[in-house]
């Protein structure tokens, strides 16, 4: 995780820091996990979302999820960092969170939808 922290700064890309916190976790000894490390795309949108490759920018929140493994178990680890001054810090965030809360489109709410029903069938 602090690997990831430290990744995070304007311009990289969401790829930079999700690199830097599976690295550093192989390289401390985490196994396989069974959960991919995940983090929203870039313009803080709602958590346990897939990195896309989208650019970091100032005053823009970033949330970055992990889980290390060691056995088979596994410890989830969650952050928040935020680029730039925290200004107005309650409209700002509440603007992220219904941006997060509104579905991209049908077909990725769809698509969505289809991997959740599929993932508690696989239970």
């Amino acid at each position: 995780m602090r690997a990831g922290l430290a990744a995070v700064r304007a311009g990289a890309t969401e790829n930079d820091f999700v690199a830097a916190m599976m690295g550093s976790a192989i390289a401390a000894g985490s196994e396989y996990v069974g959960m991919e490390r995940s983090s929203p795309p870039a313009g803080g949108q709602a958590t346990h979302g897939t990195w896309r490759r989208g650019r970091l920018a100032m005053d823009e929140p970033v949330f970055l999820e992990m889980a290390g493994c060691h056995d088979r178990y596994h410890a989830a680890l969650m952050r928040c960092a935020w680029l730039g001054a925290m200004r107005n810090w309650r409209s700002i965030w509440r603007k992220h969170v219904r941006r997060g809360l509104r579905p991209r489109s049908r077909r990725s709410a769809q698509a969505q939808h289809a991997r959740h029903r599929m993932s508690l069938a696989s239970k």
